[in-house]
């Protein structure tokens, strides 16, 4: 229509050039004219693109969801009195509550767990600012101790998910502050912790949850590498021992044991436990590493460099263990007599693997979660 205009517009201006002026050119133009001032921008108007409004979708999907679960709420006074009849005696039923907060609570027990549910779905969406606005609305809304338990929780795992621990662990403070008998809470406030590299608050946390459950063996794992990560190895290694009597098969905890007994320069026992690991787990790059560092200890040059060929075939990302292989010199075969760079590279070889990432808080820590929470935390690296 636009294009009609401009081409009518033209045929008229030019209808009035000098000496070629007509009725119809000069009426033609005077109507372009009009439409131009009068209808083009209506028009324009009309057609203004306009962008989405994600706050009125929002609060819609939070109606919706209120309606839903308030309806079929047994909280819902409504419902409870449909088909029933004032007795004598008895106050009229729409006057039935008032003035108790019984009705106040009941609508905000309801639109806490409508924020709880529209968080969760947002949290499933990838959707964590949005998410974390709900469950903060949740809690304010003066929720009974269940929900608000799930509220806390849950908003410390959108937390994690955004990698925002430092805030996690304030919410799980206020959890355990009230709930300090739940053993998952510590559990949790741990685990944020860990990932907070605050690990002396999290072996804190570990073995308040392991006092009230005795039983958690990932409390027991997860308590025995913040010991490591403290420096705490001798303290670490009654933890891993039982750990590992209950789950002969983990090759988690060989690792950690390994490391442990490796920072004690107890290298053969440190040898035993990586190789049980590198049995179960024959491809990870880091097992293999720090076998390599533990021969290379022991003054077996040719294992240890095979061990960290393996390694680097495994993972060749990792500049620390391009540089190991060329400070073993020389030829395979010279175990017995060592060069000098062989010898030097061996009294740093334990310095060497200070940069190792230590896989404390992963797949276990998730399964371990029995409500579902802070599965975020579970899914970053620790470096040792």
């Amino acid at each position: 229509m636009l294009k009609s205009f401009a081409r009518l517009l033209a045929r008229g201006i030019g209808a009035r050039t000098p000496g070629r002026q007509t009725r119809h050119g000069q009426s033609a133009a005077r109507f372009a004219m009009l439409c131009c001032i009068l209808v083009v921008p209506l028009f324009a108007k009309s057609h203004t693109y306009e962008a989405p409004r994600p706050a009125g979708l929002h609060l819609l999907k939070r109606a919706i969801f209120a309606s839903e679960s308030y309806e079929k709420s047994p909280n819902n006074p409504s419902s409870n009195l449909e088909g029933q009849q004032a007795t004598p005696g008895q106050a009229p039923l729409e006057d039935r509550g008032a003035g108790d907060g019984s009705q106040e609570k009941q609508a905000g027990s309801a639109n806490a767990e409508v924020c709880y549910k529209l968080g969760r779905a947002l949290l499933s969406e990838k959707k964590y600012s949005a998410a974390i606005y709900d469950f903060k609305q949740g809690l304010a809304s003066n929720p009974p101790q269940t929900l608000s338990y799930q509220l806390q929780a849950a908003l410390a795992e959108a937390y994690g998910e955004i990698k925002d621990f430092r805030a996690a662990v304030d919410v799980l403070l206020n959890l355990v502050n009230a709930n300090p008998g739940s053993p998952e809470a510590h559990f949790e406030l741990a685990t944020a912790y860990a990932h907070d590299e605050q690990y002396r608050e999290a072996a804190s946390e570990y073995e308040k949850c392991l006092r009230l459950d005795p039983g958690n063996d990932v409390a027991q794992l997860s308590l025995a590498k913040a010991l490591v990560m403290v420096g705490q190895f001798e303290g670490a290694l009654p933890w891993l021992e039982k750990y590992l009597r209950r789950h002969p098969q983990d090759y988690e905890g060989y690792f950690v044991q390994g490391r442990a007994y490796k920072w004690l320069n107890k290298f053969p026992e440190a040898s035993d436990a990586l190789q049980r690991a590198a049995q179960l787990r024959p491809d990870d790059s880091e097992i293999r590493y720090n076998l390599g560092l533990v021969l290379a200890r022991l003054g077996k040059g040719d294992p240890a460099i095979e061990q960290l060929k393996r390694a680097e075939t495994l993972d060749p990302s990792k500049p620390e263990i391009r540089l190991s292989l060329p400070a073993f010199g020389g030829k395979k075969g010279t175990t017995n007599k060592p060069s000098r760079r062989r010898r030097n590279f061996n009294c740093c070889a334990s310095k060497a693997s200070k940069g190792i990432e230590l896989r404390c808080w992963q797949t276990k820590v998730t399964s371990s979660s029995r409500k579902g929470t802070l599965t975020a935390l579970s899914r970053t690296t620790v470096k040792l």
